[in-house]
């Protein structure tokens, strides 16, 4: 199941991880920099299965059609902190 943050779930989970979201939050901003995404926006998706999926999203301003997209970049392990590399289109919140 996906837990989006801002929910009773989320909050709820925080409690039990040993890596809170602030924290995983650092790491994906940190790896997110070092690999020279800077100009694009960083999106948080949701937790699931003990990860947190973070990517960005496009500028619309780059496109032709003046649309987003929005891809995922990263998950982050919640017990251990361990970054883990993902790649894929995914769907707008």
């Amino acid at each position: 199941m996906k837990i989006l943050k801002n929910t009773k779930e989320f909050v709820e989970l925080q409690e039990k991880v040993k890596v809170k979201f602030t924290e995983a939050e650092a790491k994906f901003n940190d790896y997110h920099s070092k690999k020279g995404y800077s100009e694009l926006n960083t999106v948080f998706y949701y937790y699931k299965d003990y990860y947190y999926y973070f990517g960005y999203k496009t500028d619309p301003n780059n496109d032709k059609q003046n649309r987003s997209l929005f891809f995922y970049e990263v998950k982050i392990n919640s017990n251990t902190g361990e970054i883990e590399a993902i790649d894929g289109q995914a769907s707008p919140q």
